[in-house]
C-alpha cells in the first residue's frame, strides 16, 4: 500500500508546484439520498463542499452535484463514471464489486493518497475492499436503530437497557407498550416502514438478527442459508414479536402497518405512516438514523432520548452500509498531473475531519441542525458536540458493534426477501370474520396456512 508520504506523492505534488498554480475544475456527484431538512434541495449542503473546498485550494473549483435528477447513486453509474464527466463518485458501496470487475474505478494504490486508515470504522473499511484491495474512501455509514420518543422516556421506556441481548429487549418492549393505555391517541408502540427508503429490507433484518444470535462473521451464513431453503424460524419468530409493536386496531388488514404491502419496494406516500410520528400516533421510531432530524425538524417539540440497533440474539450488532468516494478510471488515466492534484486535494478535504464534523452538526444550515448522518470517521465522535448528544452517544456504541451487510446484488436481496415471505418467517393476520383465521405472509396475493407461519391464532384474534 502506497504511504501518504511515499516519493511517488511527493514527485506528483512537485512537479504542480514547479510552475504557476494553474485552476482546475472538478465534477463530482455527492451522495443525496438523504432528508433534505434544509427545505432547498440540499443547496446548502452543495455549497458546504463546493465553498469549503476552494476556501482550502484557492486554485480549484469543484461542481459538487447533489441534484438526484443530474446524479442518482442508484442509477447507472458506469454512464456517470465514463461517459458524464465526473471525476468521482459518492456511492453506496454495494455497487463497489459491479464497478471493479468493469475497471470503472481507479485502486487507492494507485492514487498515491492514502488517508490514517486506523480512524476509520472497521466495517466500513471491509465495504471498500474488493479482493483484498481498497477502491474507495469511506465517508457516510447507515444502520437502522430504534429510536425513542416523547413521551416514552428512559424512565418508562429504557431502551439503552434492552440493547443488550434479546431478552432484556423483549422485556423492555413490553415495559414500553404498557404506556400505550396512558396515552389514549397512541395507537401503537413502533412506527417506521420496514419497505420504504428509510427502512429495512426482509433480508436485511433478518442478516442483522442472524448476526445477533451467530456471532458477527455470521452474516454471509445467512445469506447462504437463505438462498438455500434453510431459514431459521426461531430468528423469524423474534423478529415478529419485534414488529409486532406496529400492530394497532384501526389499520387494514393485517393490522400491522410497517408490514403491510411488504412485497413492494416502496409505498405510496398516503401509505407512509411516518406522518403517524409526527401526528403523535405511535412513540418509538425505527429505521435510518438520519430520518430523526427530519422527525424533529417536523415537530419541535418532540424529544428523543435513546437509540438502540434492537438485538434479536445474545448480541447486539449492528448491519452496517457504507457510502463512499470513488476516482473514475477514465478520469484519471487522462488527467494531467495538475488534475491529479486537484483530485487529490479534494480527496484529501473531502474525507477531513473537519468536514465531516460540519456534515454531521448541520453548521451549513440555518438554523443550524444535527443532521445524524453517521460518519465513517471514528474521531468525529470524540469532541464535545457529539459526546454530549445522547442520541451520538448512542449511536456511536452501536457503530462500535458495526458488521460490513454482504448483500451487495438485488437479485440476491429479491431472491431472499422471495424465500423469506413464502416462508413464512414473518407474518400477520387478515381480516376474515370467520374463525378459520388464515395467516397473510407479507405479499399481496400469496397466503399461506395456520402452521406454516409464526404468529397464532390467539395472536391473530388479539391484533384484530
Amino acid at each position: 500500500m502506497v504511504e501518504f508520504g511515499s516519493v511517488k506523492y511527493f514527485a506528483l505534488i512537485f512537479a504542480c508546484l514547479a510552475g504557476a498554480a494553474i485552476a482546475v475544475d472538478l465534477k463530482v456527484g455527492i451522495y443525496n439520498s438523504i432528508p433534505d431538512i434544509g427545505d432547498d434541495d440540499l443547496a446548502s449542503y452543495e455549497n458546504l463542499i463546493q465553498d469549503g473546498y476552494t476556501a482550502a485550494y484557492p486554485s480549484n473549483t469543484v461542481d459538487a452535484v447533489v441534484n438526484s435528477s443530474l446524479y442518482d447513486p442508484y442509477g447507472n453509474l458506469e454512464e456517470y463514471l465514463h461517459y458524464d464527466g465526473f471525476d468521482m463518485l459518492e456511492i453506496d458501496t454495494i455497487s463497489l464489486p459491479g464497478l471493479v470487475e468493469k475497471g470503472l474505478i481507479v485502486p487507492v494504490d494507485d492514487l498515491v493518497y492514502v488517508p490514517t486508515w486506523n480512524d476509520i470504522f472497521p466495517e466500513a473499511l471491509d465495504a471498500v475492499q474488493y479482493e483484498d484491495t481498497y477502491y474507495a474512501y469511506p465517508t457516510l455509514l447507515c444502520g437502522n436503530f430504534l429510536i425513542g420518543l416523547s413521551p416514552a422516556t428512559s424512565g418508562n421506556c429504557d431502551l439503552e437497557s434492552g440493547r443488550y441481548n434479546y431478552d432484556n429487549f423483549s422485556s423492555i418492549l413490553t415495559q414500553c407498550e404498557g404506556l400505550l393505555s396512558s396515552y389514549p391517541t397512541y395507537e401503537r408502540l413502533l412506527g417506521g416502514k420496514m419497505n420504504d427508503i428509510y427502512g429495512y429490507y426482509l433480508p436485511d433484518m433478518y442478516v442483522d438478527g442472524y448476526i445477533d444470535m451467530y456471532g458477527s462473521q455470521k452474516a454471509q451464513e445467512a445469506v447462504d442459508n437463505v438462498l438455500a431453503g434453510d431459514i431459521d424460524m426461531s430468528l423469524c419468530s423474534r423478529m415478529t414479536n419485534y414488529v409486532g409493536g406496529c400492530s394497532d386496531e384501526t389499520g387494514s388488514p393485517p393490522n400491522n402497518k410497517c408490514f403491510y404491502k411488504y412485497a413492494d419496494s416502496y409505498v405510496e406516500e398516503s401509505d407512509n405512516i411516518y406522518t403517524d410520528i409526527t401526528n403523535k400516533k405511535t412513540m418509538l421510531y425505527f429505521g435510518f438514523s438520519e430520518k430523526l432530524a427530519q422527525i424533529k425538524k417536523d415537530n419541535p417539540g418532540i424529544v428523543a432520548y435513546a437509540a438502540i440497533s434492537a438485538p434479536l440474539g445474545d448480541s447486539g450488532y449492528l448491519l452496517q452500509y457504507t457510502d463512499a468516494l470513488v476516482v473514475s478510471a477514465s478520469s484519471w488515466n487522462s488527467a494531467d498531473n495538475e488534475k491529479k492534484a486537484a483530485m487529490i486535494d479534494f480527496i484529501t478535504f473531502f474525507t477531513s475531519q473537519s468536514l465531516r464534523e460540519s456534515i454531521l452538526f448541520g453548521e451549513d444550515l440555518s438554523p443550524q441542525a444535527t443532521r445524524y448522518l453517521l460518519q465513517a470517521n471514528k474521531q468525529v465522535y470524540s469532541i464535545k458536540e457529539a459526546t454530549s448528544d445522547p442520541i451520538i452517544v448512542d449511536l456511536y456504541w452501536a457503530l462500535q458493534r458495526g458488521v460490513h451487510t454482504p448483500i451487495n446484488d438485488d437479485t440476491v436481496r429479491a431472491e431472499m426477501q422471495q424465500k423469506l415471505m413464502y416462508s413464512g418467517c414473518v407474518c400477520g393476520c387478515d381480516d376474515d370474520d370467520d374463525d378459520d383465521d388464515e395467516q397473510l405472509i407479507f405479499n399481496k396475493e400469496k397466503k399461506a396456512p395456520v402452521d406454516s407461519c409464526l404468529a397464532g391464532e390467539d395472536d391473530c384474534d388479539k391484533a384484530k
